[in-house]
This record gives structure tokens, sequence and C-alpha cells, in this order.
């Protein structure tokens, strides 16, 4: 069964059988979704973001999944001892909403989508997941996990040894990445760490930073190889650069 978004005149997000929407989907997953935005606009949300909706949807449902997803991706960018910011997570910016109302796919009652719709199925969003949050037992991380464990990694810093064929003398290369975004195919998409700072600082987001730089921080501590690393890296940087300025008040 094919399915598509449907925006009532308050805002209200369900779904409805569409037999000439492509791609078609599995009947337990229809069903699933179907029960999800029946109980409300947040549990459909909710649903879309999931590991279970990482494939192939109608593209009114992958406009929600966007919005749900880049609710978690506000989440997981403030790290893991960030839950009690979780009820105050702002939602994106009026521009970027306002391209996304642009923006959004056909879909019956698009003429009720707004700005202020989106804000609103932000912050019911946002209500259901810090309840389901702080009610699991095991914690807010291991929540994020149980919906998508993509979710789990977004937002994180990897440390890699790569292998590095151009020189002979030095086959091995240390990178550090920050993974701050899915893919439209549920990938996690990974910069350069400096690359990441240099973006922060020059934007002047200091909480961003502190979020960023903290698993590090506490990786170097632990680990006088990870310090000398991260060092001899940012060592190249100019010390006058914001890069820099942010990795002395850390280290």
């Amino acid at each position: 069964m094919s399915l598509c978004l449907v925006i009532s005149p308050s805002g209200r997000l369900t779904v409805e059988a569409d037999a000439e929407n492509l791609p078609a989907l599995p009947s337990p997953t229809s069903a699933a979704i179907g029960g999800a935005f029946d109980r409300s606009s947040a549990e459909g949300l909710l649903l879309l973001a999931s590991r279970e909706m990482g494939q192939d949807l109608a593209a009114s449902l992958v406009f929600g999944r966007d919005l749900a997803r880049r609710f978690f991706a506000a989440v997981c960018h403030l790290g893991e001892e960030g839950f009690d910011q979780w009820h105050s997570i702002p939602p994106p910016a009026e521009e970027q909403l306002a391209e996304m109302v642009a923006e959004a796919p056909p879909m019956r009652g698009l003429e009720y989508l707004t700005v202020a719709v989106l804000r609103d199925l932000w912050a019911e969003l946002r209500e259901l997941v810090v309840a389901r949050a702080a009610a699991f037992s095991d914690g807010p991380s291991a929540y994020l996990r149980t919906i998508n464990p993509l979710w789990h990694l977004l937002g994180r810093v990897t440390f890699h040894l790569a292998e590095n064929k151009r020189d002979p003398a030095k086959p091995f290369a240390f990178l550090a990445t920050f993974a701050h975004r899915l893919s439209g195919q549920a990938r996690l998409q990974h910069l350069p760490l400096a690359e990441a700072l240099k973006n922060y600082a020059a934007a002047n987001d200091r909480g961003k930073l502190e979020s960023l730089l903290e698993p590090v921080r506490r990786a170097a501590e632990k680990s006088g190889l990870v310090r000398e690393l991260l060092h001899s890296r940012f060592g190249s940087v100019s010390r006058r650069s914001s890069c820099s300025r942010a990795l002395r008040r850390f280290f």
C-alpha cells in the first residue's frame, strides 16, 4: 500500500492511502505508520525517524522524516550530558523553516503548512521525546539507540587510523572526524574535526564548541597518544585562528 502525508487545517498530520503514490510499502509498515499518526503527529514523526524508516518513502513522508531527523540531530549535537537541555531545543531558524515550507512536496492540505505549523510540530515532537527519554530505565542515550542506533553516533567525534599509501615511511595516518548529519540514505556523514571546529568557532557558537570538544578532552586526559596526536594535528593551524583559540581553552 502507498501512503502520503496529509495536513489538516489545524496543522495536525495524518496519512492516507494513495494508490498512485510510489513507492508502495509492505502492509506491516503501512499499518505501523498509520497507527502512529492516528495517535498523534508526534508519534508519527517519531516513527519516521526510527531505524525502520530508512527505506524509500513517498515524498510527503520524506518531508516529515526530514523534520524529525532535524530534531534528533539537534538532540545529538548537545552531547552525552545535554539531556537537561532537550526540553528547550529551539526549532530551526525562521528562514530555514520558511525554506522547508517553500520546498515542501505536493500533499493534501499543503495550503495549511506554515512556519508556525512546523514550529508547533517541532514542539510536540520535543515534548514526546523528552518524556519518553526521561522515563526510559537505561537513560536518554540508551533511549536514542532504541529509536535508531545512528542517533547515538550522530554528533560524536571518531578517531580513525587510516592507511596512508602516499608515504611509505608513514604508512598510517591519524584522522579525527565529527558525525554531523545523516544523508538521505540514513548514512552518517563525517566532517574532519578541524573543519567542524572552524565552523562552530566562526559562528561564535561556544555551546556547540564545548559539546564537540568535551569527549575529545576526556580522551586526551586518559591517553597521552591522543593528546599528542591532537596537538600535532592542530599545530599547523594559525595561533590566531578561532580554531586554535578554542583548542587552547580546552587542552
